[in-house]
């Protein structure tokens, strides 16, 4: 995930999507309903992470060789997770859209990756 100096994406930039929530990676934007949300990039990539395993469970494990590269303390994915809670809000139709599922990891919430 490099950042660039370029204003606009370009038209094949990766863009993701899951439910109300669209993740523009190369424009380094994330907008959920619409609305734009700042993320740090480390949130950006761990929110995109989540997206591409489409509801299916990660571990911290899992997250944090993926985000960091490496094995990362357990309550740094936490905190990054609780973060990333706070800034995409809850949703009418698909409550918290991060769950935790106690003692395995965290997945978003099955309703936006149907």
């Amino acid at each position: 995930f490099a950042l660039s100096g370029r204003t606009h994406p370009q038209p094949d930039a990766p863009v993701y999507v899951a439910g109300p929530i669209r993740v523009d990676q190369d424009g380094y934007e994330t907008r959920i309903h619409g609305r734009q949300v700042q993320l740090t990039l480390r949130e950006l990539q761990l929110l995109v992470y989540l997206i591409k395993r489409r509801g299916r469970v990660a571990s911290n494990d899992e997250i944090s060789r993926a985000v960091w590269g490496h094995p990362a303390d357990t309550n740094t994915v936490a905190v990054h997770i609780r973060r990333l809670r706070e800034k995409l809000g809850h949703d009418s139709e698909h409550g918290e859209f991060i769950r935790t599922i106690r003692g395995a990891g965290y997945r978003l919430a099955p309703s936006i990756c149907a």
